[in-house]
């Protein structure tokens, strides 16, 4: 008799795993029909076919045009780095005669550092303009003064 006592309770759980396995299950089912029913509502068999032609090719389509967006960024990205991306603006006073700050240096530049730099030089006889390349930082086919160095150094991205 003991042995059926011990037996009745195995079968109690294993029943009662069963109970709960196949409640879980029920509710998965009808979840999984509700959202069928709401997706074909008011479709017959032919409707839904074509509604789900329709819709891969819609997404056959967008993933062309992301590719094409994706590599017209890239694109733009490479292009970029030639535009210029960093300027400075630095007045100074070249002469000791004369006063205040009225020459100054523009400086443009690529994200390498590659561009130009404008001088201007205000003196009591005139105004000097000078205009430089500027690769990697340093002059191409000039000297920099220490204030156009100052000037490539303070040079910020635009953004």
């Amino acid at each position: 008799m003991r042995i059926m006592e011990g037996g009745g309770t195995f079968i109690f759980v294993v029943v009662a795993v069963l109970f709960v396995w196949v409640g879980t299950l029920s509710v998965f089912l009808f979840q999984t029909l509700r959202n069928y029913h709401t997706f074909t509502a008011g479709t017959d068999r032919q409707t839904l076919q074509s509604g789900l032609t329709a819709l891969l090719a819609d997404v056959r389509k967008n993933k062309d045009v992301t590719e094409k967006l994706v590599r017209h960024v890239q694109e733009l990205q490479t292009n970029a780095e030639y535009v210029i991306q960093k300027t400075s603006l630095l007045r100074f006073n070249p002469f000791a005669d004369s006063g205040g700050e009225q020459s100054f240096i523009i400086t443009l530049l690529d994200n390498k550092n590659n561009g130009i730099l404008i001088t201007s030089l205000h003196g009591r006889n005139g105004i000097r303009w000078y205009a430089k390349k500027i690769k990697n930082g340093k002059g191409v086919e000039l000297e920099l003064s220490k204030e156009e160095e100052e000037a490539i150094i303070k040079a910020k991205p635009l953004i």
